[in-house]
């Protein structure tokens, strides 16, 4: 250890061990920080290829830092409060390799949670079998700002209160909050020509060939390799047949109908490819692809420059009955399935899934914002109602992401207050304030919060999973009362920018809109069988899902294309308003032809008896 400022160097590693709680079986308040000790060489080892394989993979999550901290020794020592006089450490690797226990592995983890979000300062204590308590000044310093946050979001709605037009709260005694409709924005004048205009330069282009001109500028069929040592099929023909596949998959047409196109395939062959190579991940992959295509096409002086913002929201779709996942909607009525999507604002869906009618839309919420496995960064998510919970809230904070929903009750939503004793604060609000958010609780278990939104970011455990836990009992866990607590926090200040600025309200209507555009397109691509998943087995739904994903996607990337290169012509890029330009979307499709074309012979007959 030096205090050296020529040897300060970022730490390698972060080392989180909650001895009191594991190890010590103390209660946590009783000691002021975690207590720490020197890590074991397996422990070291794990975590040494964590960070070098890891580290690649994960280049947003993994980011090394200077670690800090103040220590004593043994309990009864006191803390330094001058940062100058802090130690700086750099953890070095020893070379032992050893096989590993479950108890190494779950301390292991333990150590990667501190890193895994980049906010906490952790560091190991390197000695002679010597334990040491660890201080960190910035523990709760997120929590200190977030407390200020509450207090200036809800000073900046009260003191706007009387002098904003759109939001009035009436004196009722539970309280009311009343939001005025938006105003409808101006027609675009000129999007019905430019779109005119597509279908004169591609009349009736097919979908088919859609996928096809797809396929040839991406190549998205080199993720589809068979589950065989060896392959019979040239290029050329397997490539064929899995567009074939992915046609009749993504339309619901069948394979057995689109073996009519000409030349003609046998049925048999297109099932071997199905059953071969099509897998969930390897269409994963092709959909990551065609979706980074999209965003490394756009000319930023039409579509701006890259978003990072997404809309979120799920369709029903019918599907057979004789399965565990097929759900009667309470809703929508009828039996089927749910596909949740995340659409990014022009249209391009990131990320699906397949979900039962009455799981949390919350928890696929959270899977598609940490798993779509595309170039964009997302840091905003739009939601409806059945998107947000306080829990979706307090976890889309602790993972670095913003939750922007629509609330439908809005009318009914409390605002809770930073801090107690101040009963008279906020006079314009009074009616719809609520207690003090519990900071003691959060407190209490900031550090159990960490490891579950580690849980999350690094696939350890899937969200759905992590929130059927916390609701399996009549009893609620302590951690589950402390991430609503938080979310109730994180929900005060979002409510109260949301009723404050207009411009807000917009955005989110909007962002929303361009998902619903995307479930409106569902049906005209999946046009067979009634719109309805004609499979019991969950990888054919999912693979019927995945397909669809796929085929309006490769729309979205040729309507990309066609659309700029009308604008390339200057005379059509003079006559674009700022109307044109925010309703402009590569989701159109009457120019497209999904069905395939209809040959009439008069001269052929069918090979029929006389009557």
């Amino acid at each position: 250890m030096t205090s050296s400022k020529e040897n300060q160097r970022p730490g390698l590693v972060a080392y989180l061990l909650n001895l009191a709680q594991f190890e010590l079986e103390l209660p946590r308040e009783t000691i002021p920080g975690f207590i720490l000790r020197k890590a074991s060489p397996i422990e070291t080892k794990f975590i040494s290829d964590f960070l070098r394989s890891g580290g690649a993979h994960y280049p947003n999550m993994i980011r090394p830092y200077e670690m800090r901290w103040n220590f004593t020794h043994g309990m009864g020592g006191s803390s330094e409060s001058d940062p100058a006089k802090w130690h700086y450490h750099v953890f070095e690797y020893p070379a032992e390799d050893h096989h590993m226990n479950n108890r190494s592995r779950l301390k292991a983890f333990e150590m990667a949670c501190a890193i895994s979000t980049g906010r906490l300062h952790w560091g190991v204590m390197s000695g002679k079998d010597m334990e040491f308590p660890l201080f960190n000044r910035d523990l709760f310093a997120e929590l200190d700002r977030l407390q200020r946050q509450m207090q200036q979001a809800l000073e900046r709605l009260d003191t706007g209160m009387p002098h904003n037009p759109g939001v009035k709260i009436l004196q009722r005694p539970q309280g009311w909050i009343r939001v005025a409709k938006m105003a409808r924005q101006p027609d675009p004048p000129n999007l019905a020509g430019l779109k005119a205009e597509i279908t004169r330069r591609w009349p009736l282009t097919g979908l088919l060939d859609v996928l096809k001109e797809t396929e040839l500028r991406v190549g998205f069929t080199q993720h589809f390799t068979g589950t065989g040592s060896r392959s019979a099929l040239d290029d050329e023909t397997l490539q064929r047949r899995l567009l074939l596949c992915l046609f009749g998959l993504g339309s619901n047409a069948g394979l057995k109908r689109v073996c009519a196109t000409p030349p003609g395939e046998q049925y048999h062959d297109i099932l071997y490819v199905r059953r071969r190579y099509l897998h969930p991940d390897a269409l994963r992959n092709a959909i990551a692809e065609v979706v980074n295509a999209i965003f490394r096409i756009r000319a930023s002086h039409i579509w701006g420059e890259g978003t990072t913002a997404c809309a979120s929201d799920a369709k029903q779709f019918g599907a057979w009955d004789q399965n565990l996942l097929t759900e009667w909607h309470m809703r929508y009525g009828g039996r089927g399935v749910m596909i949740y999507w995340h659409v990014e604002k022009h249209a391009t869906c990131i990320y699906s899934q397949l979900k039962t009618c009455s799981s949390s839309e919350v928890a696929f919420m959270l899977e598609g914002l940490l798993r779509h496995g595309t170039e964009m960064e997302v840091e905003k998510n739009y939601v409806d109602s059945g998107g947000q919970s306080e829990v979706g809230f307090a976890f889309c904070h602790l993972l670095g992401f913003h939750l922007l929903p629509r609330l439908k009750g809005i009318h009914r939503q409390k605002l809770y207050r930073p801090i107690a004793g101040h009963p008279d604060a906020y006079p314009h609000l009074q009616t719809i304030l609520e207690r003090p958010i519990r900071w003691d609780l959060i407190r209490q278990q900031y550090d159990q919060m960490i490891k579950y939104a580690t849980a999350l970011r690094l696939g350890t455990a899937d969200a759905d999973t992590i929130l059927k836990r916390f609701t399996r009992s009549q009893f609620q866990h302590p951690t589950y009362r402390a991430i609503i607590e938080l979310g109730k926090a994180i929900k005060t200040v979002f409510l109260c920018q949301y009723l404050h600025e207009d411009a807000l309200r917009r955005e989110i209507n909007d962002g929303l809109q361009v998902v619903e555009n995307w479930n409106s397109a569902n049906d005209f691509i999946f046009f067979g069988k009634g719109g309805e998943i004609a499979t019991n087995r969950f990888e054919d739904q999912e693979l019927a899902m995945l397909s669809l994903h796929l085929l309006q996607i490769s729309l979205v990337y040729i309507n990309t294309l066609m659309i700029q290169q009308v604008l390339a012509d200057q005379a059509w890029l003079d006559r674009m308003t700022p109307d044109d330009w925010r309703a402009l979307t590569p989701l159109i499709y009457a120019h497209i032809n999904p069905y395939g074309t209809f040959e009439l012979d008069m001269q052929k007959r069918l090979h029929l008896e006389a009557a």
